[in-house]
């Protein structure tokens, strides 16, 4: 009697575990590449010295290649077009001649940095990035 009494509980904790940490991965697993088209914008920083805005347009994802455009104000990096663009589930990887950026999306939102100089060596940090369009 004991035996089943601790078998059931042991089946009832796996199953309630199992809804805890297995659901928010397939919640996660929902992420759809051709959601990412449109304007996002978000802000930037490199060391609370320097800050301005990033304002990303992304034209088109297909499979895992990804095209577009981005701004960043506040820098003297130019206005940069990207036909290259990676994506590795939910995070884009953008290299350019003046710039590495990579950018995590989550639902309408997006976080990440930015490398910028010849070397690649001065990072800025992006966040609270939403999409607009």
């Amino acid at each position: 009697m004991v035996f089943v009494r601790n078998l059931a509980f042991f089946v009832v904790l796996i199953a309630v575990l199992s809804f805890v940490f297995v659901l928010p991965v397939f919640a996660e697993s929902n992420f759809q590449p051709q959601n990412l088209i449109g304007e996002w914008w978000a802000d930037w920083n490199y060391r609370n010295i320097v800050s301005g805005k990033l304002f990303l347009t992304i034209l088109s994802v297909e499979g895992i290649k990804v095209s577009g455009k981005f701004e960043l104000t506040g820098a003297k990096a130019p206005n940069e077009e990207f036909k290259d663009g990676i994506l590795e589930g939910n995070t884009l990887k953008i290299t350019t001649e003046y710039q590495y950026i990579e950018l995590v999306f989550e639902g309408k939102t997006l976080s990440g940095f930015a490398l910028s100089d010849p070397y690649k060596a001065t990072r800025s940090e992006i966040k609270n990035g939403v999409k607009v369009k």
